[in-house]
Order: C-alpha cells, then structure tokens, then sequence
C-alpha cells in the first residue's frame, strides 16, 4: 500500500513547491521522491543546500550539499560534484568530510593546486 501511495505524495509535493519554493521541508521531500536518476537528486539536493544556505541553516545545507556532491561523483557528473562539494564547503567549513571530496574531486579534475589549498584549510 505504501507503494501506491508514493507516486501521489511526490505529485502533492511538486505542486505545493510552485507555490513556495524554499520551504525546506518541501524541498527535502521534493530531494527524496521516488524513481529519481542520482543526477537529478544531486541537483534537488543542492538547490535545498542553497536554500538552506540562504536561510541560515549551515548544518542543512551542508549536509544536503555534501550528499549532492556524493551522488553527482557516483553518477560521473564530476562538474557537478564539484559544484556542490563547494556549496558544501562554503556553507560549513568545519563538516571536514566536505573538505575532504572537494580536494579529491579538484585532483581528479586536474587541479592540484587548488586542491592543495582546500586541503590544507
């Protein structure tokens, strides 16, 4: 039965998001519907670390961000990785695991020196 229901939720969510679209509650939902290739949850789940970021809420936002990257470097979107492993940094430097995939991910891409930099912070 929960299975029926699902599809149903995700479309609730979806409409009440046109209505307010940086509530994170709705966008966390919107993160974890059902059937979603990782690149596009990557993508939900950075918008809801930039909303939260805007929101003062850095321990969201990096934690939303970080999964994002995780998902986008699985998924082979290494621009987006990027991208939201530095969302994840810039939200809350102190998440060290953050830190961490930024510098792997900046070698990966060819740039040591940055790299370097973020890993030493």
């Amino acid at each position: 039965m929960r299975e029926r229901r699902r599809p149903d939720g995700d479309d609730l969510v979806k409409k009440a998001l046109e209505g307010d679209d940086e509530h994170l509650g709705l966008l966390a939902a919107h993160a974890d519907a059902a059937d979603l290739e990782p690149v596009e949850r990557a993508q939900r789940l950075l918008r809801l670390g930039a909303v939260a970021d805007a929101d003062d809420e850095p321990w969201v936002a990096a934690r939303a961000s970080l999964a994002a990257a995780v998902l986008a470097e699985g998924a082979g979107d290494n621009a987006l990785a990027v991208k939201a492993a530095e969302a994840a940094v810039d939200a809350d430097p102190s998440v060290a695991e953050a830190g961490i995939l930024l510098s792997r991910l900046l070698v990966k891409a060819g740039d040591k020196a940055r790299a370097l930099v973020v890993g030493r912070a």
